[in-house]
């Protein structure tokens, strides 16, 4: 499997593909070191000779069985360097998954699931009103009233390791809360709820704004000609 046709995959997928990988991998090895390479070389050896015994005596028929014998041997060989290519092939492959697995960076939604039922963390720091931030907030940002559709969800940093970031609908990766500018794109917001203390009767369904970040941030990066056409 290309590197690109692993993208995509959820990490429980990828998962499965790695043991089904060393399945593989362990039943093709099990296979080729039954396999003696060498015993059909002697066997063709020995069948070449009865040949030039079948042409000596003129006994065609008997010649036909074994040059068939032969074409058989040869088969076989060629299968069995399939299946040593074929081996090298999937090692390659779950290399390839493994590193895809290491590097595996969960959507908002993998991460709600592997920490269903726990709590929001305070990140440490507040709101210009005082109110404590928590990983799971969500906040929708009103600075710019022309562009009324932008929300923030606070979540653990993926770049500093024991830091706390915000990611969004209207700017790419994250931005650390430690940064005191970046923690003044929440001085003009609206606290909408948290994602892991949600509710059927919230007054807003904080799971679709984090949906639309989801959307927002597994967008291919603008390039620099790109964020300079739409300035």
């Amino acid at each position: 499997m290309a590197k690109n046709k692993l993208e995509g995959l959820t990490k429980e997928q990828l998962q499965s593909r790695a043991e089904q990988l060393e399945h593989e991998i362990e039943t093709l090895r099990n296979v080729i070191e039954a396999s003696n390479t060498t015993v059909f070389d002697l066997l063709i050896g020995e069948v070449k000779k009865e040949m030039q015994d079948n042409i000596a005596e003129e006994e065609w028929k008997k010649l036909k069985e074994n040059q068939k014998k032969i074409e058989s041997y040869r088969s076989i060989e060629k299968t069995l360097q399939n299946q040593e290519d074929l081996l090298e092939r999937k090692i390659e492959e779950l290399e390839d998954v493994q590193s895809a697995i290491d590097c595996y960076q969960p959507t908002i939604f993998e991460a709600i699931e592997e920490i269903e039922g726990g709590t929001a963390e305070k990140t440490g720091f507040e709101t210009d009103e005082g109110e404590a931030i928590q990983t799971g907030d969500i906040y929708h940002v009103i600075d710019d009233p022309e562009e009324p559709e932008h929300y923030v969800l606070i979540k653990k940093s993926n770049e500093i390791e024991n830091s706390f970031a915000m990611i969004s609908n209207f700017f790419e990766g994250e931005r650390c809360l430690q940064y005191p500018s970046n923690r003044k794109i929440l001085d003009k917001s609206i606290f909408l709820g948290n994602i892991y203390n949600t509710h059927p009767d919230d007054k807003y369904d904080v799971l679709s704004y984090a949906s639309l970040i989801a959307d927002y941030q597994q967008l291919e990066p603008k390039t620099s000609d790109e964020k300079n056409s739409d300035s």
